[in-house]
């Protein structure tokens, strides 16, 4: 059996995680967008000596990659390691729940490409 009012704290720990999961995506885009357009001198210098748009793509692309890709690892890694401090809370899944982690680091993955892939001068 159930404890009363379990359910109402299981809606409100998805809804804070939904909260926050929104909010570090607005800030990571928001972080990467910045990095992008203060560079806009320096793309238009490459582009006026000859540089191709394609090249100009790779290097913003692989730029936003490293950044995305160490960042991804350092809050993975937090995570596993805080995850244990928490694991008496969480019901039905593990602290190293690996669809989760999978799952969280793909649509974080597409938020930090995003701004890279679409800027927002190019729209």
């Amino acid at each position: 059996m159930k404890a009363p009012g379990f359910a109402g704290g299981s809606l409100l720990a998805h809804c804070l995680f939904i909260v926050a999961l929104l909010m570090t995506a607005v800030g990571i885009y928001g972080l990467i967008q910045y990095s992008i357009s203060a560079r806009t001198q320096d793309i238009g210098i490459r582009l006026a000596i000859g540089a191709e748009a394609g090249e100009i793509f790779r290097m913003v692309l692989a730029e936003g990659l490293k950044l995305s890709l160490a960042r991804l690892a350092a809050g993975t890694a937090g995570a596993l390691w805080l995850g244990r401090a928490g694991s008496s809370l969480l019901y039905g899944v593990g602290p190293a729940d690996p669809f989760t982690f999978l799952a969280v680091s793909r649509l974080l993955i597409a938020v930090l490409l995003r701004p890279v892939i679409f800027p927002r001068g190019a729209q």
